[in-house]
């Protein structure tokens, strides 16, 4: 009982120590605020000296690292040091790999890191999320364009494909199916763009599976930590959901960038986003207004979006983008033409390749020998290339 006693005397003396300091602050600021109001001098109040707390150091986040993805992704890639090491076949293939991706990363895409950091940093810089219609496979030129966002949404028409049990493939099985990546991978690494109906063919004659390969392809080359793949679906209200291998309309990835404990994720679904597909999938449409704010790239797009029944899809991006980069075969340069956007022009606009001569743009064109900004690098189906980075204005 005395013990309970004596420390019931200092709580009490305690409680009223604080209570004398709390009516000491308040006696001070009531001062302080009296004096201020009633000065008959023209001098500003005097401020109090400014306390800076020191940084509290935030804990690491562990993240486990999960090799076995990963190590699958440097196997297809042609950077694999362990088992495939010394096949001579595999040396062949990581040799012709190392070359075709030297060349392309010096061409094509060191022009266009040289134009970001010149021109449209403060875009790209400040994307968190990344929507790229129409690029199927297309994760290296999203990355090119905008390499620090936290989301990519990647779409095309292409199958999703799987990782496979690689540690118990026959080694010559596995690597002839690598030369078979390695071809799909060509025409985009000489012309900068996915020809549809060859990547549509290679995919159907299973000389690649799906798009995953290429992808994981890709991201290995950047340097890239695959962390996971996995099948997903939209539920109804358009939010990505885990789901099984059967019911995947996409695949996600999740991967990290060198020396960063930050999960990335790209999400490739394979869905058609005419207007008939909004219809028959309605929790597309919930997904992409989801996106506010996103950076928008549109690239070598067979200039669907210049159709009537691709209008819901363009809608939609007009709707959420904050940014859109994009060739000519992008959204029309008419529904720019408003106080909405303001637009830079890059590059060179004569006109679309033979097969789509119809989509010529007037305007574009006269507007492109006004205020064109020079580039030195091609970004689509035409060489010249034409550029336009729009921006939507504050409301």
């Amino acid at each position: 009982m005395k013990k309970s006693t004596h420390i019931e005397s200092l709580i009490k003396k305690a409680t009223r120590s604080i209570v004398l300091n709390a009516v000491r602050a308040c006696a001070l600021i009531s001062i302080g605020v009296f004096c201020s109001c009633n000065s008959q001098t023209n001098q500003p109040p005097s401020k109090p000296p400014v306390v800076v707390e020191p940084p509290v150091a935030q804990p690491a986040i562990e993240i486990k690292l999960n090799h076995h993805v990963n190590n699958y992704a440097r196997l297809i890639a042609g950077l694999d040091t362990g088992s495939y090491k010394n096949n001579e076949t595999y040396l062949k293939f990581r040799s012709a790999s190392n070359k075709a991706f030297e060349e392309f990363r010096a061409n094509k895409l060191a022009p266009i890191e040289t134009w970001r950091n010149t021109e449209i940093s403060d875009t790209v810089y400040n994307s968190t999320t990344v929507l790229y219609p129409f690029s199927g496979p297309d994760i290296i030129y999203a990355y090119t364009v905008f390499p620090d966002a936290l989301e990519y949404n990647l779409f095309g028409l292409e199958p999703i494909g799987q990782i496979p049990d690689w540690t118990e493939i026959n080694q010559d099985s596995l690597i002839s199916k690598l030369f078979g990546i390695q071809s799909a991978l060509s025409d985009q690494m000489k012309l900068s763009f996915f020809i549809t109906k060859r990547m549509a063919s290679s995919m159907n004659k299973q000389d690649v599976d799906g798009v995953l390969p290429v992808l994981l392809f890709y991201m290995a080359r950047l340097d890239l930590f695959v962390q996971q793949v996995k099948p997903i679906m939209l539920n109804d209200e358009g939010m990505v959901t885990e789901c099984s291998q059967k019911n995947a309309v996409g695949l996600q990835i999740e991967f990290l960038q060198p020396g960063e404990h930050v999960i990335r994720r790209l999400n490739y679904f394979s869905l058609d986003i005419s207007n008939k597909g909004f219809e028959n999938y309605a929790a597309l449409g919930n997904f992409i207004q989801s996106l506010q704010s996103t950076s928008t790239l549109i690239k070598s797009a067979s200039y669907c979006l210049h159709e009537d029944k691709y209008s819901v899809i363009r809608k939609n991006l007009l709707d959420v983008s904050r940014s859109i980069v994009q060739d000519d075969t992008g959204i029309p340069y008419s529904f720019f033409q408003n106080a909405t956007w303001s637009s830079r022009l890059f590059g060179e606009y004569t006109h679309p390749i033979a097969v789509f001569k119809q989509f010529y743009q007037a305007e574009y064109a006269k507007q492109f020998k006004l205020s064109a900004t020079p580039i030195n690098f091609r970004f689509g189906y035409s060489d010249p290339s034409s550029i336009l980075v729009a921006r939507k204005n504050a409301s």
